[in-house]
């Protein structure tokens, strides 16, 4: 870290912690109990969330914005750490941080100065990545009804059937719930967990803090989930989507009743995976889009720092073609399926987005004056929703969406092989660098 920087943190670190002891000692000074309780009636915010944990599982009486003043001092030294930061949890630094400032109290503010001040942060930083470790995470997922592969791989995850995993995995499952005592209950709840999904994806996290490495992990699953979404169309793989995230129901019943009859039962089944074509992944593995995607996901696994900007427009754009995919509301996946849209074809708000949709739609030339009129027709329902003068479950809403999602996927797919495909080969592009491009490639359209 530059001395300079680190003098500097020192300096605002000890402004915080002095802050805080003076809030400290402001509501100490208010009396005993009844003085503090007659106090936090009149300021809920530091009743509520004023205090600081203690080792004997209480609390320390400390003010909001005295306890904010750790999170401060916290998100503003994982910023000063660079890229190393990214691996921490502002939540566990921060309450690292309050449980070592009460537990170390008197030798802390025996010692701190506004030229060493910082170096408490970077202690707990130091102890909680002394406990970092290389974690494998397992989330049941939907993925898809065909059995063969029974396993494949979307780098960096890895799929397996669910009934292979756990067989493979039986003896050390039973072992670790072997381990404590109420290890066979949480055992038979994982197991009745998994058994509602036909696939696991395994994926394994660089050693940061856990929840970090959860984060980092859902993602990775989840763009991979994307992919499959992107490739086949959502009336199949609406569904998909690893466990813990929000879909259409799949299981329902319904409950009715009339003066006449009573009550009425109904009840519909549907399974959660995709049902797609006989030896589906060997199929789609093999197209170079496909190749390019993968890359590009596993490129932003690898990295802890940000990705060249035509590799994130492209993943930003997957997750909104993703999620659209899996919303249930016809004229809310039109706006998400023109975010994916918009989010790769216009670098500013004054771009051209329609001609560029259409440009990034054609199959050939001679295409794109019918891709402009049907782009054109598109936004134009896109807006009426977006600004109110569409109706509610308008009845052209399906058809919209429809039309919207098939541009959304040829526009994606033909921007991985028109820009990131081109741009790989120079990880240092930039806006400029794009515009150009996509002016390079418009003209080449219109002159032709």
């Amino acid at each position: 870290m530059n001395p300079n920087n680190k003098q500097g943190l020192s300096k605002k670190d000890y402004a915080d912690y002095e802050f805080i002891v003076k809030e400290i000692g402001r509501l100490l000074s208010l009396g005993g109990p009844k003085e503090l309780l007659d106090y936090y009636r009149t300021h809920q915010a530091d009743a509520l969330f004023g205090t600081l944990p203690t080792e004997d599982g209480r609390s320390f009486p400390c003010s909001y914005e005295g306890v904010e003043r750790f999170r401060q001092i916290v998100v503003r030294g994982v910023d000063a750490l660079g890229l190393a930061g990214k691996k921490h949890s502002v939540k566990v630094l921060t309450h690292a941080l309050k449980e070592k400032f009460v537990r170390e109290a008197k030798e802390i503010t025996a010692n701190t100065t506004a030229e060493n001040a910082h170096e408490l942060f970077l202690c707990v930083a130091r102890e909680e990545e002394a406990k970092h470790e290389e974690l494998t995470h397992y989330i049941p997922c939907a993925v898809v009804t065909d059995r063969t592969p029974d396993r494949f791989a979307i780098r960096p995850v890895n799929f397996v059937l669910r009934e292979i995993f756990m067989e493979e995995n039986d003896d050390a499952l039973r072992k670790e719930a072997d381990s404590y005592p109420h290890g066979e209950f949480e055992l038979q709840e994982l197991r009745e967990f998994f058994s509602k999904y036909s696939w696991v994806a395994l994926v394994k996290a660089p050693p940061c803090d856990p929840e970090v490495s959860k984060a980092r992990a859902r993602l990775a699953i989840q763009r991979a989930l994307n992919l499959i979404k992107l490739f086949f169309p959502s009336d199949r793989t609406r569904r998909v989507a690893q466990a813990g995230e929000l879909t259409t129901p799949v299981n329902t019943s319904w409950l009715v009743s009339s003066d006449a009859r009573g009550f009425t039962l109904s009840w519909s089944r549907r399974g959660l995976d995709a049902i797609l074509t006989d030896n589906w992944f060997e199929q789609i593995s093999a197209f170079d889009q496909w190749k390019i995607a993968e890359w590009v996901i596993l490129t932003s696994w690898e990295r802890w720092d940000e990705v060249p900007e035509p590799y994130q427009r492209f993943l930003d754009g997957l997750a909104w073609h993703g999620d659209a995919v899996s919303e249930p509301d016809a004229q809310a996946r039109t706006i998400k399926f023109w975010t994916a849209i918009e989010r790769v074809v216009s670098l500013r708000d004054s771009d051209p987005v329609v001609k560029r949709a259409a440009l990034f739609s054609i199959e050939t030339p001679g295409d794109y004056e019918a891709r402009l009129k049907q782009a054109s027709t598109l936004y134009t329902r896109r807006s009426m929703i977006l600004h109110g003068s569409a109706r509610y479950k308008d009845k052209r809403s399906i058809e919209t969406a429809s039309k919207t999602e098939d541009l959304s996927r040829r526009v994606l797919l033909s921007y991985l092989t028109n820009v990131v495909s081109l741009v790989r080969l120079r990880e240092n592009a930039t806006r400029e660098d794009m515009t150009r491009l996509f002016q390079h490639f418009h003209s080449v359209i219109r002159g032709s």
